[in-house]
C-alpha cells in the first residue's frame, strides 16, 4: 500500500490511520462514518499485503474484537487447552498452572496474547493461537455445539455482534460446507523464518521472513494459483532420482527443510540423517550418474562440488550440506536486510518440516 517494509502486523493500522486522517481533511466528521472508511483501508491493505508475500488470493475476510472474542468463547463452553509450565505473565494476565485447563472469558484472552516470557517468544504465541483456535472449532464442529439449540443460539448472536464478515461471503453455505469436515482435516502450519530477533531499522524487534521461502511454504501447501505453472509433476525428469540429505552442520531441520524443497521441485524423496560436520556442501553420485547429481546441485545453488562415490546406491544422489550452504532464497539473510539489522545473527527456526501440523483433533500441551 505504499507504505514500506514494516512488521505485517501493522498493515491494518497504518493504512487505516492514514485513510482516516484523508477523510477528516475532506470534512468528514461523522464518527461512524470514519470508522467505516478507515477499517475497510485497513482491511483491504492487509490483504494485498498477505497475498503478495504468499503468493496466494485471500478469498473471505473476518475481523473479530476482543470483546467478541471473549463472548464466543463461552458461548461455546470454553476450550480446553493444556500448558507445558506454569505461567504467570503480568503483561497479558496469563496465570495459569502446568496442564490441562478450560477457559473461555478473560483467561482465554490472557492465554492467546502472552508472548513475555515464553521460551520463543512470538511465534509460542502463534502456536498458542493455533491450538485455542483448533479448540475452538472441536467445540463448535462437535455435535454437543451444533446440536444444542441455546448453545447455537448464543453463538450465532456472539458472532453477530462482533464479528465483520465481507459483504460477498455466503457464510450460511460456507457453514453447510463446514458439517462435513471433521477435526482432522482442519490444520494449522506456522510459515519459515530467518531471525526471531530481527532488530528493525525502525519498528524495533521483528520476527524476520523471507519472501520466497515464505511463497513456496504457503504454494506447496495450496496448490498454485489459477493461471499460474503447476509444479513439476510425477513425469517429471526429475522424478527417477531419490535424494539423500545428510546435515553436517549445526542448524537443527536443515536436511528436512532442504529435501522438502527438492521434493517440490520433483525429486524423490530420499532419507535425512545428520553427518560429520563439514565446511563444504557436496553432492555424491553413483558411478556414471553425474548429470542427475548436477541436476540437485543447480537446485542447491551455491555450486556445490558433485562426485562419484561407490557407497551411493544407483538412481540415488546423497547431498552433505556443509557450514557453507545458504538456503534458496536467501534465507541466510539479504544483504541489505541483514545491514540494516545490525548485529544480529540468523536464529535458524524451529524444525518445521517435522513437526506434525495442529489439528482439531486432541488437545497438545504447549509452551
Amino acid at each position: 500500500g505504499g507504505f514500506g517494509k514494516h512488521k505485517i502486523n501493522s498493515a491494518y493500522a497504518r493504512a487505516m490511520l492514514d485513510e482516516r486522517k484523508k477523510q477528516q481533511e475532506n470534512g468528514v466528521s461523522d464518527p461512524k462514518e470514519l470508522d467505516q472508511k478507515a477499517n475497510e483501508a485497513g482491511a483491504k491493505t492487509l490483504i494485498k499485503t498477505v497475498e503478495q508475500l504468499t503468493g496466494s488470493t485471500i478469498d473471505n475476510y473476518a475481523a473479530i474484537n476482543l470483546l467478541g472474542f471473549s463472548e464466543i468463547t463461552q458461548a461455546i463452553g470454553g476450550v480446553d487447552v493444556c500448558l507445558n509450565d506454569d505461567v504467570n505473565d503480568q503483561f497479558s494476565g496469563a496465570k495459569f498452572t502446568k496442564g490441562p485447563h478450560t477457559i473461555s472469558g478473560v483467561e482465554a484472552l490472557g492465554f492467546v496474547r502472552q508472548r513475555h516470557g515464553l521460551p520463543r517468544g512470538d511465534l509460542d504465541r502463534v502456536v498458542r493461537q493455533q491450538v485455542f483456535m483448533a479448540g475452538m472449532a472441536r467445540k463448535v464442529l462437535s455435535a454437543g455445539t451444533l446440536a444444542n439449540p441455546g448453545r447455537l443460539n448464543d453463538l450465532i448472536a456472539a458472532i453477530k455482534k462482533s464479528v465483520v464478515l465481507n459483504q460477498n461471503w455466503d457464510i450460511f453455505g460456507f457453514a453447510q460446507q463446514m458439517k462435513g469436515l471433521t477435526g482432522g482435516q482442519l490444520e494449522f502450519r506456522t510459515i519459515p523464518v530467518v531471525n526471531i530477533e530481527y532488530k528493525t531499522p525502525n519498528d524495533g524487534v521483528a520476527i524476520q521472513v523471507d519472501p520466497k521461502q515464505v511463497k513456496n511454504f504457503v504454494q506447496g501447501l495450496a496448490g498454485p494459483q489459477p493461471g499460474e505453472q503447476p509444479p513439476p509433476s510425477a513425469e517429471s525428469p526429475n522424478k527417477a532420482t531419490t535424494v539423500d540429505v545428510r546435515n553436517s552442520t549445526t542448524r537443527d531441520g536443515l536436511a528436512s527443510a532442504v529435501l522438502k524443497q527438492l521434493v517440490d521441485k520433483g525429486f524423490t524423496a530420499g532419507d535425512t540423517a545428520t553427518a560429520t560436520a563439514r565446511k563444504k556442501t557436496v553432492v555424491w553420485v553413483a558411478k556414471g550418474q553425474k548429470a542427475a547429481g548436477q541436476a540437485v546441485a543447480d537446485e542447491l545453488g551455491g555450486n556445490p562440488t558433485v562426485q562419484e562415490d561407490k557407497s551411493v546406491e544407483a538412481g540415488h544422489v546423497m547431498v552433505f550440506l556443509g557450514s557453507d550452504f545458504k538456503t534458496p532464497g536467501g534465507a541466510e539473510g539479504s544483504g541489505s536486510s541483514q545491514n540494516a539489522a545490525g548485529s544480529s545473527a540468523a536464529v535458524p527456526p524451529p524444525e518445521q518440516s517435522d513437526e506434525k501440523p495442529i489439528t482439531a483433533e486432541g488437545v497438545p500441551c504447549v509452551n
